[in-house]
């Protein structure tokens, strides 16, 4: 390169640092359209949870944990409580008079301040109306623009569901047992009761949940023979319909009523097929477990 009296001149550095500058313009228009990106996916995730906010099945509210406000309360909340959302929304529980048992919620608000969240607990609400309901809830602790809240859930249980949960559970006579039936406190995790008792009183919650799937892990294995039949029978036959059940079990008289078998070995899937099919070859794994325990 020339100056204007055609002497030489050396330029130093020009290339590198267009380079450069191009290379940083690249990385900050990469850096803004993938800022980008997370903000329409967090909108868009923010906008898929409010809409599931407003439409689930279960009555939602959502309450500071400083002064048990609330803050939020989706329409399910307001069609079981009664309650508008702006008489609602500012108040408290208490306010609204909606616990209906001081000691069953005094205790929920125990575990919940312990633990950060509970799970299945059940409560009786009263709605605007003065009528006392019997709900399962759920809550846990969450943040809110930066303030701790509580999310809880509530779902109605109505009598002839909680009634037939009970007669599938095959509860009646556990029940009849206790000194105040349905209503007997029953003590942290059932502690009052065997553990076949609290497996029956745990499908019967289940059940209550009025879910369209229902897992059970392992959920009969404390149960004798007859009575497990018994209530795999009731299960299969009366509350399947058009719901799914997943059944984790050893025991294999626990899957008889099963419409697929699959095995497991190790994590991975070594066969899977028809129960009847399955228990006839002597070479399948099902085949040798069902010899084994027949014997």
């Amino acid at each position: 390169m020339y100056d204007d009296a055609g002497h030489p001149v050396r330029v130093v550095g020009v290339h590198a640092d267009i380079t450069e500058r191009k290379l940083a313009e690249a990385v900050l228009r990469e850096e803004i359209e993938a800022r980008g990106r997370v903000e329409r996916a967090l909108r868009a995730s923010q906008e898929r949870c409010a809409k599931a906010f407003r439409t689930s099945p279960d009555a939602i509210s959502i309450e500071r944990r400083a002064d048990g406000h609330f803050i939020e309360v989706n329409e399910r909340w307001v069609s079981l409580l009664g309650f508008t959302a702006e008489e609602a929304i500012g108040h408290t529980r208490d306010d609204l008079r909606i616990e209906s048992c001081e000691n069953e919620w005094a205790h929920f608000d125990c575990v919940l301040a312990v633990d950060g969240c509970v799970r299945d607990f059940e409560l009786n609400v009263r709605n605007n109306r003065g009528e006392i309901l019997r709900v399962v809830v759920a809550s846990e602790t969450v943040d809110v623009g930066g303030e701790e809240c509580f999310i809880t859930m509530m779902r109605d249980v109505s009598p002839a569901l909680m009634e037939r949960a009970c007669e599938i559970a095959c509860l009646g006579d556990v029940i009849a047992g206790l000194p105040e039936g349905l209503d007997t406190l029953i003590g942290e995790r059932g502690y009052a009761l065997s553990g076949g008792e609290r497996q029956r009183v745990g499908i019967a919650r289940a059940l209550c949940r009025n879910a369209p799937i229902l897992l059970l892990d392992e959920a009969t294995s404390a149960l004798d023979s007859a009575t497990e039949q018994l209530v795999m029978r009731r299960l299969m036959v009366e509350h399947t319909g058009d719901r799914t059940m997943l059944i984790v079990a050893h025991r294999i008289s626990t899957l008889k009523d099963a419409d697929k078998i699959v095995v497991f070995d190790q994590g991975r899937v070594v066969e899977q097929g028809r129960f009847q099919d399955l228990a006839e070859d002597p070479e399948s794994r099902f085949g040798m477990m069902c010899a084994i325990q027949s014997t």
